[in-house]
């Protein structure tokens, strides 16, 4: 009955223990993908400089491919030089196309507000911020940067696309970190038990002994 018993906390105990690990594993992916962002290239700030960028967001390569959870990627110009971005890109003039290149060769806009080129719709610090774009998993995204005018020429920015998880992305990504913490600490209480148990059980054997 010890024995039966023992084997029957130890499977518990390893059960949990796998679905721990689980959890985590999902839990870092979650929190991965709500982090990602994608790099364009780079180019000089300075007027007449341009950049082409062509991508797929539903690429085969899980770093290049744009994920589900993930709604509106926003296209950002961001320096490469943390120090001093801000001043480099105080009064900077930059247009951006973005335009998604059908079979038959026609190019349609990728935007959702704003003109085509879409001019800076908002700042951050440090970076240039432009309109979000629509989702096409199907057609090539191509991006166009052009700098009009540039009052500190010669610094070296880059196309960034990066967006925001969806609520209900957030929501699950909670509930997974909820479930870990929960389930983590089942399994150390089973953990102690099944310690317990095993102690309780070696303890008659040694007063047994002569």
């Amino acid at each position: 009955m010890n024995a039966f018993r023992f084997l029957s906390l130890l499977t518990v105990g390893f059960s949990l223990l796998v679905l721990v690990f689980l959890l985590n594993a999902t839990q870092g992916r979650m929190e991965g993908e709500a982090t990602r962002w994608l790099e364009g290239p780079e180019f000089l700030l300075e007027p007449g400089a341009e950049a082409e960028w062509k991508l797929n967001l539903g690429g085969s390569r899980i770093e290049e491919a744009w994920p589900a959870a993930q709604r509106q990627p926003r296209v950002f110009l961001v320096p490469k030089s943390v120090e001093g971005a801000s001043a480099a890109l105080e009064g900077a003039e930059v247009t951006v196309d973005a335009t998604y290149a059908s079979e038959d060769g026609a190019a349609h806009a990728a935007f959702l507000r704003g003109s085509n080129p879409a001019g800076i719709q908002g700042r951050e610090a440090g970076e240039l911020a432009f309109g979000p774009i629509w989702m096409n998993w199907e057609q090539d995204l191509i991006l166009k940067a052009r700098v009009v005018a540039a009052p500190a020429p010669g610094t070296t920015v880059r196309l960034v696309l990066r967006g925001q998880a969806s609520i209900d992305y957030l929501a699950a990504r909670d509930m997974a970190r909820t479930l870990w913490f929960v389930f983590t600490a089942i399994g150390v209480l089973g953990f102690i038990v099944l310690m317990i148990s095993l102690k309780g059980q070696l303890a008659p054997e040694a007063k047994a002994a002569p």
